[in-house]
């Protein structure tokens, strides 16, 4: 990644001239090229799961980039590392204070209006696909197969009977509701949430 400082300029210029194709994939090297390090710092620092510090990181590069759009941010008085960090660390504390045990941090939205946050979900989806694929992983291999045709491929309980030679569709479909109760209890007894 580039060094912050030169980063945050190029930002700033990209969104100053309306470049919104280069000023996302800027965007998306500051996502990428801090993430790693925040969510550990968040995690070591503050005591928190590992899903709770990523909806904090992405939490916080919505206000960064709203900043930005809104022109609040013109210059930076820090490193820019150390200006995502505080803002991690202000959300942290903001949820802390209004959460009291109400309201879990996975159910706080991220309601930003007309701004373009395809990066954020993208980043997401990739993150929720990659969490599917390892439990998956835990699975059998009949019972992957099963779930990978009916839910990746879209194959009918009847194609999937023939493909992997139930003795009818019930059987079949049968097999698919245990796989994906394993699958969820997987899911939930993970420290890591989808």
């Amino acid at each position: 990644m580039k060094e912050g400082r030169m980063l945050f300029e190029q930002i700033l210029s990209a969104h100053h001239s309306g470049d919104e194709g280069r000023l996302e994939k800027l965007m998306e090297e500051i996502y990428t090229g801090y993430r790693p390090e925040f969510l550990s710092w968040l995690q070591r620092e503050f005591q928190i799961s590992a899903y709770y510090a990523s909806e904090i990181y992405q939490k916080t590069m919505v206000i960064f980039y709203s900043n930005i759009k809104n022109g609040k941010l013109h210059t930076l008085t820090s490193k820019l590392k150390t200006y995502i960090f505080g803002i991690g660390k202000h959300v942290l504390f903001e949820l802390r204070r209004e959460d009291k045990g109400s309201t879990p941090y996975d159910e706080i939205p991220l309601e930003v209006q007309g701004l373009d946050l395809g990066y954020l979900e993208r980043e997401k989806q990739q993150h929720q696909d990659s969490l599917v694929q390892l439990f998956l992983s835990k699975l059998s291999e009949k019972c992957r197969k099963i779930l990978e045709l009916y839910y990746f491929h879209n194959f009918s309980m009847e194609a999937i009977a023939n493909n992997l030679n139930y003795q009818s569709e019930d059987v079949a479909k049968k097999s698919k509701y245990e796989c994906l109760k394993r699958l969820r209890k997987l899911a939930n007894d993970s420290s890591v949430r989808l």
